[in-house]
């Protein structure tokens, strides 16, 4: 496309062009020309290989759809003198490519075979590349629709200043997902997982989306779009439930607002409680306990994921904090030390927390916590270490274990000798 030409390349019924070839060089005005841009080549003046030095740009431009006709994304990529397409090369940013006035070239790498009733394939260029020559006005398919997604909040019924945010209940971000929606009421999944957050002051708007479709009836059809929230399990955790969806869009231009209800967070703490029977200890013990679970959206940990204890006592993890309703489940166990005047507590408990929403207040809150250790309910969770003093004074082993172990040997000594009596004929 020379310098004079203007350009725009639309999803709406548009062609599709691909598997094009550049190759060679050539002497322009004693400026050696390289191939360059499998695809599309446009050339303006602010490069010395430009047909036509000194053609003005106030006018001239060229758009480059970053969608096919079914409506998703193309991959674009750089193909220019230094850097020829390769395999394995990023993706252009095809926001470059809207309304550009300066030259550039571009490459496909797809191997789809398109249904466009228009197809540029298989051409090959000695000279520039491109399935098209002009320095006039081209124009493929028609219109494309531009969908903006907005989100907006609810505290109590009243409309929330995400901007101001002074309570901190927003979320850090929430996910959408796009559907293209065709006349039988087919929905298709375009985008998915697209980021809202404070930094895109909570919109983003989907560009070049087909606005129509030829059906295999031969047929000319509307799109319609919709966008709902993600559901994706490992996504950042959001204190908010969507409670209305505008509408569908089949519009050049419309907007989309999603709208959530937002709820005011809650947090719960519990004790651990360490006790010790037997005898008494002459000197008070550290003891270590340590938090496990798995990640669960929702629910927020403590900072600190072990305590300790020492001598006998109680002490807290911290506030878990939670954003949505669920329920909760964590791992609580003494880590063993090796102190033998002590029977260590090897149990785990398992504390389940249910979190419930309060529709009235907008809040959530917990609506029951369970110990369990052993398959068995508690009221709490409790380690109960044995103490023993009882120490062998030249070697500081607990007798009373000792004690055991020689019993134990000795009951194994007088089997074998018996064994081996028997064996001999000794005894019957």
């Amino acid at each position: 496309m020379c310098p004079t030409s203007t350009g725009k390349f639309h999803s709406t019924l548009g062609g599709a062009i691909y598997q094009n070839t550049a190759t060679g060089s050539f002497m322009n005005k004693s400026v050696q020309v390289d191939a360059r841009g499998n695809d599309i080549r446009y050339s303006v003046g602010n490069e010395p290989d430009t047909f036509n030095q000194g053609q003005g740009t106030d006018i001239q431009s060229v758009t480059i759809s970053e969608r096919n006709h079914k409506g998703n994304i193309i991959n674009w990529y750089a193909d220019e003198v230094d850097h020829r397409f390769t395999t394995g090369d990023k993706p252009a940013n095809i926001k470059d490519y809207q309304n550009r006035n300066t030259s550039f070239s571009l490459a496909r790498n797809d191997d789809d075979n398109f249904d466009a009733d228009i197809k540029f394939i298989n051409n090959k260029a000695g000279k520039r590349g491109g399935a098209i020559a002009t320095n006039w006005v081209i124009e493929l398919g028609d219109p494309d629709i531009d969908i903006t997604v907005d989100k907006k909040f609810l505290y109590k019924g009243q409309a929330y200043d995400a901007d101001a945010d002074k309570q901190n209940l927003l979320p850090d971000a929430i996910y959408v997902n796009l559907y293209s929606i065709d006349k039988d009421g087919k929905e298709t999944l375009l985008d998915s997982n697209v980021k809202l957050s404070k930094d895109n002051k909570w919109t983003y708007t989907f560009t070049g989306l087909p606005a129509k479709y030829e059906g295999s009836d031969g047929q000319v059809y509307d799109y319609k779009y919709t966008v709902r929230e993600s559901d994706e399990s490992l996504l950042e955790s959001k204190n908010s439930s969507e409670t209305g969806n505008e509408g569908i869009c089949s519009e050049n231009s419309c907007t989309i607002t999603l709208t959530n209800r937002l709820l005011v967070p809650t947090d719960y703490e519990f004790d651990i409680e360490k006790v010790i029977s037997g005898d008494t200890p002459k000197k008070k013990s550290d003891f270590k306990f340590n938090l496990t679970a798995d990640k669960q959206d929702g629910m927020k940990l403590p900072s600190e994921l072990t305590k300790t204890i020492t001598g006998e006592g109680t002490a807290t993890f911290g506030k878990f904090k939670f954003t949505k309703p669920g329920t909760y489940k964590l791992n609580v166990k003494e880590v063993l030390g090796n102190d033998q005047r002590y029977q260590y507590d090897d149990s785990v408990w398992t504390v389940t927390i249910n979190i419930v929403e309060d529709k009235a207040k907008d809040e959530l809150k917990v609506d029951s916590a369970s110990f369990v250790k052993n398959n068995k309910y508690y009221k709490g969770v409790k380690f109960n270490n044995i103490y023993t003093d009882i120490v062998n004074p030249k070697t500081g082993d607990n007798i009373f274990f000792n004690i055991i172990t020689l019993i134990v040997s000795g009951m194994t000594m007088s089997i074998l000798v018996i064994r081996f009596r028997k064996k001999l004929g000794l005894i019957k």
